[in-house]
């Protein structure tokens, strides 16, 4: 582990100048979260700390070295059981869209995949973009959380699935208590009532 100045942004990674030696930080070694450019995490001059992850010597001699800064940082998923517990709502952003569903990132280095039958309720989809943008911010329910396998599966119809089974359940409610009343056996009063209204009629 050394300490480093960053000399240059690429596209691809960043140079950090180790005291006379450079070695390049690979885009996604940068953090655990998605980096879409160097220059949105790091700045030319920048102090840094690196982890040598390869020393490899070119053909021609020279030595290229690989470092890494999202080795030095905590690993988001070994917290990923206690922050996102199965059963809990959450926000994210769609990263990618494949046939099978969606990959939504729910916190930096943290993505989970909502299945093409967890999108919608209201039709069958071929593909995720058919109800779906990258860059959309969603409102997902954890399903379930495997660290071990960096996997998190998430739906976004539990609520809605939810908010209609609740509806449904209120209008049974309604309905049978609108029967029951409708059936509820009317008093005729008492036998006394009922000899008093026949003298009133004569």
């Amino acid at each position: 582990v050394l300490d480093g100045v960053v000399s240059s942004l690429q596209p691809f990674g960043a140079f950090v100048d180790l005291g006379g030696v450079e070695g390049m930080v690979h885009i996604s070694q940068l953090a655990w979260g998605r980096v879409e450019q160097p220059g949105d995490v790091l700045e030319v001059g920048q102090q840094v700390r690196v982890k040598v992850v390869r020393v490899e010597t070119q053909a021609d001699g020279r030595r290229r070295i690989a470092l890494s800064m999202k080795e030095l940082a905590d690993d988001p998923w070994a917290a990923a059981e206690r922050d996102f517990p199965v059963g809990t709502t959450v926000r994210g952003r769609v990263r990618r869209l494949e046939p099978f569903g969606a990959f939504v990132e729910i916190a930096p280095g943290l993505e989970g995949l909502v299945h093409i039958s967890k999108i919608t309720l209201d039709r069958r989809l071929a593909h995720a973009r058919q109800a779906l943008e990258v860059g959309q911010e969603v409102e997902a329910t954890v399903l379930a959380v495997e660290p071990g396998k960096r996997r998190i599966a998430l739906s976004l119809v539990e609520r809605i699935r939810g908010e209609r089974d609740a509806e449904a359940a209120r209008e049974r409610a309604e309905a049978s208590e609108a029967l029951a009343e409708q059936n509820r056996p009317r008093s005729l009063g008492s036998f006394a009532d009922l000899l008093a209204q026949s003298r009133k009629g004569k």
